[in-house]
């Protein structure tokens, strides 16, 4: 588990200021994320399943579906005739 102390440089460097109870539900995220970058480190990738035509084969083959404009524009609260309302992104 990062330390407090960890998270809160990694917080700086970013940029952003967390408050206390951020930085504690961050550190035990953070750790996760780590941990499991150095099991990708540790990983002997010379011995790992190498994706051959069979295992390609039994991926899902991709599928077009339709995109209807009407169901979003229904489903949209902030519209206005065929203009979708939404909040400032900056």
């Amino acid at each position: 588990m990062l330390k407090k102390e960890e998270i809160e440089k990694i917080a700086n460097l970013a940029k952003i200021k967390l408050s206390s109870a951020e930085v504690e539900e961050f550190s035990g995220q953070l750790s996760v994320v780590l941990d499991y970058f150095q099991k990708i480190r540790n990983y002997d990738f010379t011995k790992g399943k190498v994706l051959s035509e069979e295992s390609i084969s039994e991926l899902r083959l991709d599928e077009v579906r339709g995109f209807f404009e009407s169901d979003l524009k229904e489903q949209f609260s902030g519209r206005s005739g065929n203009l979708l309302k939404v909040k400032k992104v900056l």
